[in-house]
């Protein structure tokens, strides 16, 4: 395998994360919110057209002046306000706002489900053209914001894979890197789909949740569970070089150790109920690491809690690790599903439980249906050194990104 050579001959580390979800302002909070496992979904009313709802969802923490140092930054779409807020905490903690990088050698490649949805919202709704909804309205618009941010010169571009549109970014990342166009890429994710469209389009797919608590909507592997809780935000990683990671002196938090991509051809939104892609992406990652299934630690599950997803999620553990597997969580409960944007908060999130070396919980999982070993309700210490997280989205785009421990000097 190509990928899996390159890698072990040039290693990716981690030397950056960001976030910025409903579960905190960054990823320290996230960590310690998704550790306490309470999830803070609250009810929101939505409607369309003659119909309306009460639905649960989990809306980001508030902006407030964290947009304060970029000009114009109330003109940008919700999710490029959050994605820049997420890219530069990973940019800080990765040191490149000392100015100690090439621009030319540094890229950034962002994921994204939806895209500049309020940018479009705004436009159907007003009767005047502006001259910027040209450019504002793009999926580029996106990375072209953090390019201007950030003053970064490298290979940039967006890219759409439903709900793993975030894996998809870090393995496109990781390739520039590998291939030699950069030295540092900043990956990241990004979507803000709480509006009344979103709203409707999913309750008409049957995906989302309800209970009458609104924290309780989401039940990831539970034998009650009926659907998703919708959230926003975004999430940040700086990939680079160790070469790099040394000459500018930044810590590296964790290796990017290996990845699988594929696509389930089973229609629109249908899941094959084994799921044999995300076998395949699971075992494609384990491959490149050149480690055995048996050395995985941990698994951040997609666990959306919709009935058919967990259901081939377990299956398809089941298949690649048998039993016992490793142990298992889903932190959608408190982030809320960010559509493209999950992967890469759940990356945070892995790596987070790398360094803690503490399994986080699964909120809301009180009586798990499948014999896997869950961890439910409250986290659990471990000692483990690679892990994994899933992402499935519709049109059967998969992905597995797998995380190891850098033992730190």
């Amino acid at each position: 395998m190509i990928s899996q050579r390159l890698l072990f001959e040039n290693p990716i580390v981690v030397s950056g994360m960001g976030a910025f979800s409903a579960a905190g302002a960054t990823a320290g909070e996230h960590w310690k919110n998704v550790y306490q496992g309470k999830s803070p979904a609250v009810w929101q009313e939505y409607a369309w057209g003659r119909q309306s709802w009460r639905t649960a969802v989990c809306k980001a923490a508030v902006i407030g002046d964290r947009l304060g140092a970029f000009p114009r930054s109330s003109k940008w779409d919700r999710s490029i306000q959050l994605a820049v807020i997420a890219a530069a905490e990973a940019f800080h903690q990765a040191g490149l706002d000392r100015e100690n990088f090439d621009s030319d050698r540094v890229g950034i490649v962002l994921g994204t489900s939806r895209g500049p949805r309020t940018k479009w919202m705004e436009f159907i709704e007003r009767e005047t053209v502006f001259p910027s909804d040209a450019s504002a309205s793009t999926i580029a618009s996106m990375s072209g914001v953090l390019v201007q941010c950030f003053g970064i010169s490298g290979p940039t571009f967006s890219v759409s894979a439903t709900c793993a549109s975030g894996g998809a970014a870090v393995v496109l990342a990781a390739q520039q890197i590998l291939l030699g166009a950069a030295d540092i890429m900043l990956v990241g994710g990004a979507d803000a789909p709480l509006n009344d469209l979103m709203i409707a389009q999913l309750r008409a797919a049957g995906v989302v949740g309800h209970h009458e608590e609104a924290s309780k909507t989401c039940r990831p592997f539970d034998r009650s569970r009926n659907g998703l809780c919708l959230g926003e935000g975004a999430g940040f990683l700086v990939l680079e070089s160790p070469g790099s990671s040394i000459r500018r002196g930044s810590r590296s938090l964790a290796r990017l150790g290996g990845w699988g991509l594929g696509t389930e051809n089973v229609g629109r939104v249908a899941v094959d109920s084994q799921d044999s892609t995300l076998v395949r992406t699971m075992r494609s990652a384990i491959g490149m690491a050149g480690i055995a299934p048996s050395d995985i630690g941990y698994i951040n599950a997609h666990g959306t809690g919709t009935v058919l997803n967990d259901k081939a999620e377990a299956n398809a553990i089941t298949e690649v690790f048998g039993a016992p597997c490793p142990p298992i969580s889903s932190t959608k409960p408190i982030t809320g599903h960010c559509l493209g944007a999950t992967p890469l908060l759940e990356s945070v999130i892995a790596i987070k439980a790398l360094e803690n070396q503490t399994l986080p919980p699964t909120a809301n999982c009180e009586h798990p249906e499948f014999p896997l070993d869950v961890v439910p309700l409250h986290p659990r210490p471990a000692h483990f050194q690679h892990v994994l997280s899933n992402s499935l989205g519709f049109w059967g785009s998969h992905s597995t990104l797998l995380f190891s421990k850098i033992e730190q000097s």
